[in-house]
């Protein structure tokens, strides 16, 4: 399945804990840089050596932490770490549902991979939705890795 408009996404999804719902009622759905500058009270679900790199990474001027981070498909490796890794139960797991029209940003970018691995590409342009598995990111049980142990999308 080939995507080549975003309005043949349905939606976009950002993934949290339900205890941090009531904090993106009242401040919206913000980057990390964005709540720790503002002292905003939220529970942490993220993966430390992970928020090490992406804290470092940048695209063009800005950090990754400078960016929320949303997800195409329902089951991306952070919900594996989360209830694999660090034992969280799938009851306290929220998936909000974002319009798609959030791509049309002037800031937005995707990747055709996990952000942290040097071979996933950056893309700023709507274009290139075609370069993502799009078979993989609506597989509901994606769990596989590549052999060099990352996700490619």
């Amino acid at each position: 399945m080939a995507i080549t408009s975003y309005k043949e996404i349905p939606e976009i999804y950002f993934l949290t804990l339900t205890d941090n719902i009531e904090t993106i009622f009242t401040h919206g759905i913000l980057s990390r840089n964005n709540i720790l500058r503002e002292k905003i009270k939220f529970k942490d679900c993220s993966n430390p050596t992970i928020q090490a790199v992406r804290s470092m990474k940048k695209i063009g001027d800005l950090y990754l932490h400078d960016y929320a981070n949303l997800y195409f498909g329902k089951r991306p490796p952070m919900h594996y770490n989360m209830v694999y890794t660090q034992k969280i139960p799938q009851e306290t797991i929220c998936y909000i549902c974002i319009k798609n029209d959030v791509l049309l940003t002037s800031d937005m970018h995707f990747t055709d991979g996990h952000i942290i691995y040097t071979q996933t590409e950056i893309y700023n342009d709507l274009k290139y939705l075609n370069k993502l598995s799009w078979n993989i990111l609506n597989d509901p049980f994606f769990l596989a890795k590549k052999p060099d142990g990352s996700y490619k999308s």
